[in-house]
């Protein structure tokens, strides 16, 4: 008997649909059915950038399947020899993505293992810390990337978001300044709509274009009714100094904040942060802070925002960004409209 298949919310979509197509060998085959969701897992994979959320059902249709086909088999196995229990172990593991979508951050702070942006705990050394970061190293979908280095130009749906000036707590996570937001801002991305959860920011970009950094990023984390997230990311150029940021700065906490602390900020615009144009590259990441939970959604939108040097400088954060992570056989999506 083959040994149980087991997954964790961190693994990528393509990973777990990896290990269903390696897991499903022996049963697939006494089981055209079966054979056939496991053949249309596998194609789906290679449309994931596209079809996530339907490949992740396909996927959770044939892990179904396969234990399906387990438990009839060692009900049989047990008929025949006389003992055995009939269960299959299972992996309790997995909090890290669960953390961040119920947490609705980028960054899962409770409890977690301490990590940093330079020395024995900067990025290069995350995956040795916790066994919950294993895939900041094995992963195979990692951000950040740069954006234009397997492009390919086609139309891309519009992002439609459905934002409202919003009372806003400002917080100091130890890794970044974050603007926790309150229910009621959505996104339309890729079709799917996602609520607006927090922003914060990175210092030097953590995107790259044409291997050039930008001065800092800002992440809008947003989690739809499944769980899955999508992150818009701004680039942030120096230029006119934008009002918005000055609100923002004077609010940051001196220091790192305790759970449920933070500044309050009234009735902030939102849309003030953003540049005119929303076109955006889009492609298949990961949270770029660990557990580097892969399955994100990434738009970064390839217009810059202007912010003066000044409100560059009056960042407390001198570098949180982790470097470029290998695009492997990804495709970057950009809208060509």
């Amino acid at each position: 008997m083959r040994p149980a298949v087991r997954t964790t919310r961190s693994v990528s979509l393509l990973a777990a649909l990896a290990l269903v197509a390696a897991a499903c060998g022996g049963s697939a085959a006494a089981d055209p059915d079966l054979e056939d969701k496991v053949n249309e897992a596998r194609e789906l994979a290679y449309q994931a950038a596209l079809s996530a959320e339907q490949a992740k059902d396909v996927a959770d249709e044939a892990l179904a399947a396969v234990g399906e086909a387990e438990a009839g088999q060692g009900a049989q196995e047990e008929g025949a020899s006389g003992h055995g229990t009939g269960e299959e172990p299972t992996d309790g593991h997995g909090a890290g993505e669960e953390e961040a979508a119920h947490g609705a951050t980028e960054h899962s702070e409770e409890a977690a293992p301490h990590w940093t942006y330079e020395g024995e705990t900067g990025p290069e050394h995350w995956a040795s810390i916790s066994e919950e970061f294993e895939a900041c190293e094995a992963g195979m979908n990692q951000s950040p990337i740069d954006l234009v280095s397997r492009t390919i130009e086609v139309g891309l749906d519009d992002l439609q978001l459905d934002w409202k000036p919003s009372d806003l707590t400002i917080v100091d996570n130890g890794h970044t300044i974050q603007a926790n937001i309150p229910a009621g801002n959505t996104s339309v991305i890729d079709g799917v709509v996602y609520d607006l959860v927090q922003f914060h920011f990175h210092k030097p970009s953590e995107h790259e274009v044409k291997g050039e950094a930008f001065p800092m990023e800002l992440h809008f984390v947003h989690r739809n009714a499944a769980g899955g997230l999508a992150v818009i990311g701004v680039l942030l150029t120096v230029g006119e100094a934008n009002p918005a940021y000055d609100i923002l700065w004077a609010a940051q906490p001196e220091a790192a904040t305790a759970e449920g602390e933070g500044n309050a900020v009234a009735g902030f615009d939102l849309a003030a942060l953003l540049p005119p144009d929303l076109h955006a590259w889009r492609y298949p990441g990961s949270l770029t802070t660990p557990p580097c939970s892969e399955g994100v959604s990434w738009n970064v939108l390839a217009t810059p925002a202007a912010v003066s040097q000044t409100q560059i400088d009056g960042f407390r954060y001198d570098h949180n960004a982790r470097p470029v992570q290998a695009i492997g056989d990804r495709l970057v999506l950009a809208d060509k409209s």
